[in-house]
């Protein structure tokens, strides 16, 4: 399960930089660049496949016994660090197959503070 959704949020993200201007999903659309409203759908996605990762401590906790509890939710945590390292080693894939402009601007819009990028009203 959390292989699986750690492969889904790569592939949204791999999506998201597909759809920079001129770049195969907004070409494959035929427009400039994909809307910034899919951008967000795609995080919405991201965010509803990732939040089910928490309930893996629940699940752990029920199904082992207490003497190895310990071990099984350092299990789970490694996990989630090496879901950590594949999505880096995916997000290097994605850049050279789409090139760095693409994934930056993906950090971009989700490490940017609500006040920059606006217009002046």
């Amino acid at each position: 399960m959390l292989a699986a959704t750690h492969c889904f949020v790569a592939l949204l993200l791999a999506l998201m930089a597909a759809g920079a201007p001129h770049y195969p999903l907004s070409e494959l659309l035929g427009v400039k660049a994909v809307p910034a409203q899919i951008d967000g759908a795609l995080f919405v996605l991201i965010g509803i496949a990732i939040s089910t990762q928490p309930l893996l401590y629940g699940m752990t906790r029920q199904l082992v016994d207490a003497q190895n509890a310990g071990k099984a939710l350092c299990a789970i945590s490694l996990a989630f660090f090496l879901g950590a390292a594949l999505m880096q080693s995916t997000t290097g894939v994605a850049a050279t197959l789409f090139g760095l402009p693409p994934i930056l601007r993906i950090y971009q819009k989700h490490n940017r503070p609500d006040d920059q990028g606006r217009g002046h009203e």
